[in-house]
């Protein structure tokens, strides 16, 4: 049977939780994208075996933020490790016209203030800056684009 008082217990749980339960809170951003965990993850000693030991200081992090929790997906990490692995963020705004007609802003993101934020990876290093308007974002935002294929010509 379970170790409830095992450390890792309250990650398997919540793990758990976010697939299958869709009261839970955090449930539309896991088991409502269709995110599961696998079969054997359904066995909390499997889980501990496959995971091994947590470090201090990390959690539990999906490598493919649209894959499963399963053992080939799944690493400790560090929140800042965490923060440069997450789903790009796409804001519907139609009174701007986008490049490609529709297509939708990657990497950007309103808060609740109504500022912008722009966070990508530049050749391996996380670039984050906030805008007070979408039209200075995504000029940014392009400006980092071209910045990126530039060093991806140069490597």
């Amino acid at each position: 049977m379970f170790n409830t008082q095992h450390y890792l217990y309250d990650t398997w749980e919540t793990m758990r939780k976010r697939c299958t339960n869709p009261n839970y809170k955090g449930y539309s951003n896991y088991g409502g994208r269709g995110i599961t965990v696998c079969d054997r993850w359904n066995d909390f000693t499997l889980f501990v075996e496959d995971m091994g030991e947590r470090p201090q200081g990390y959690t539990l992090e999906r490598t493919d933020t649209d894959g499963n929790y399963e053992p080939s997906n799944c690493v400790w990490a560090t929140r800042s490790q965490q923060s440069l692995n997450r789903r790009p963020y796409i804001i519907p705004h139609r009174s701007l016209q986008m490049p490609n007609n529709d297509a939708p802003m990657r990497n950007i993101r309103k808060s609740a203030r109504g500022k912008y934020e722009v966070r990508m990876n530049v050749n391996k290093q996380a670039v984050c800056k906030w805008f007070d308007t979408l039209e200075e974002a995504i000029s940014f935002r392009a400006d980092l684009e071209d910045e990126r294929a530039m060093m991806a010509l140069l490597a």
